[in-house]
């Protein structure tokens, strides 16, 4: 690692990884989670035209931990 992918088991379930600062607001991980579990909340720049990440959250007591 990192230049060799570990190998998991087929089994495995892991956390979930999140950086504030490299988020781009996409919503992409809202729509992969198989419950819509991530929250995320976002403003539109207009001067910019793009979108700033104002809050993320996801309640790990629902969580089942897909991968």
């Amino acid at each position: 690692y990192p230049y060799e992918k570990l190998i998991t088991s087929e089994r495995f379930r892991g956390r979930i990884h999140f950086e504030f600062d490299k988020c781009i607001a996409c919503e992409v991980c809202v729509r992969v989670c198989p419950i819509d579990l991530p929250v995320v909340d976002w403003k539109l720049e207009t001067d910019i035209r793009k979108k700033r990440l104002l809050n993320y959250s996801i309640d790990f007591g629902i969580c089942i931990f897909c991968g």
